[in-house]
């Protein structure tokens, strides 16, 4: 039995441990290989061009995706063997010449999105362009050509519409620019999760933020507001799956990338419905599939609610939760307003020492922050210091 009488089924398997450009050659030698090393070829697409300063650089990057797109647009046959599509063409140049064919590139995506009736993870990252460049991709994934489980966006056009539309998504991963200011952002999460939940017989997706630096994860950012109780742990199990899972290992959180250069945090949006076991489980489940944090941060977006608790440290149960943590270096708490944190000193002081640190012995600095403040308190050689100042950064600070 010679291999081009093997079914399709075992060619997949054995072509499943070609390179790419393995594949690219078999599929010209005749129409059975061809068919099976295409279902693999097609099936995961990722794409990657990066517009910096240094534009000659990006020739050969941009017209291997030129003809991509062009492929996947004027073959539908082709198109319609993705399951997972990562596009990623950021403009971080300071001219703009290279967008001035905008329209011809997202009419390729948006064409080849339209044939992809298979897709179920999509990753798109349009970041530089126009706002109706990225209107035109959001869309089409309104429109329903397919059924995504899985959608990284960088635009915020119409993301309602989506969650109605998209039924069976499970993971919305929204990317905040680190310039931009994060509460603006932590609103429109929190409005997407009620939105989510309009339709009685629809389960909303697990919605988190992240942004990245130097084209590397850099932020995540979950919501124990949005989980309903004993939800936490499936929620970041996919999201941590999700991030492993892509191709150039831009967001791959792992031993070989340990997070100590990421910053890791939840929102508490409101005490009341965020509520704390739900609080306290996220944060345990952030500890088991993040196990290599080392920057946590609590983003309290009301410091007092019904009198329930009035500091996000003094969260019932939330130090046995930071315990999980067996890396964590660094601890933040983001309490919102404008008040001054002179009161809080002292008892950020209490806590740190009579409690984080045989909680959590590798600590070496913890900062509470609002709009207006900074209160750190820090390891040094012969003990603790606290200090304090006005803030000059953006609410986005991170540790």
């Amino acid at each position: 039995m010679t291999l081009v009488e093997f079914s399709a089924e075992l060619l997949h398997c054995v072509f499943s441990f070609c390179s790419r450009s393995d594949l690219a050659s078999l599929s010209r030698v005749n129409s059975t290989f061809q068919q099976a090393a295409e279902y693999l070829l097609y099936r995961h697409v990722h794409s990657s061009v990066y517009f910096d300063d240094d534009l000659q650089s990006q020739t050969r990057e941009l017209r291997v995706h030129k003809l991509l797109f062009c492929t996947l647009a004027s073959n539908p046959q082709k198109a319609a063997l993705l399951r997972s599509l990562h596009v990623q063409l950021e403009i971080v140049c300071t001219e703009r010449t290279l967008i001035a064919d905008d329209d011809a590139a997202m009419g390729q995506i948006t064409d080849a999105l339209r044939n992809a009736h298979g897709l179920l993870d999509l990753r798109i990252n349009m970041l530089g362009h126009s706002d109706s460049c990225n209107a035109k991709v959001n869309e089409v994934i309104r429109s329903c050509h397919f059924q995504l489980h899985t959608l990284y966006t960088y635009s915020l056009w119409d993301l309602n519409g989506i969650i109605v539309g998209q039924k069976h998504l499970r993971l919305l991963g929204i990317h905040y620019p680190e310039y931009l200011e994060y509460s603006k952002f932590s609103e429109l999460v929190n409005h997407l999760g009620h939105t989510g939940r309009i339709d009685g017989n629809k389960e909303s997706p697990a919605i988190f933020l992240f942004s990245s630096v130097s084209k590397h994860f850099s932020k995540l950012i979950l919501f124990p507001g949005l989980c309903l109780p004993g939800q936490a742990f499936t929620v970041c199990r996919d999201i941590a799956t999700s991030l492993d899972r892509d191709p150039c290992n831009r967001y791959k959180i792992s031993d070989e990338q340990p997070a100590r250069d990421c910053n890791f945090a939840i929102d508490v949006f409101d005490f009341t419905h965020a509520k704390i076991s739900t609080i306290c489980e996220m944060i345990e489940a952030m500890a088991q599939y993040f196990s290599g944090c080392r920057r946590f941060t609590v983003l309290a977006q009301t410091s007092a609610v019904q009198g329930t608790v009035s500091k996000p440290w003094r969260i019932p149960g939330i130090l046995t939760s930071m315990s999980r943590f067996k890396q964590l270096r660094r601890l933040g708490f983001y309490v919102s307003g404008d008040d001054s944190l002179l009161q809080e000193t002292m008892d950020l002081r209490s806590f740190v020492l009579e409690e984080l640190v045989p909680a959590c012995p590798t600590v070496i600095g913890v900062v509470v922050y609002n709009r207006s403040e900074v209160v750190y308190v820090y390891r040094v050689e012969y003990g603790w210091e606290i200090s304090r100042e006005q803030r000059s950064v953006r609410l986005g600070l991170i540790l």
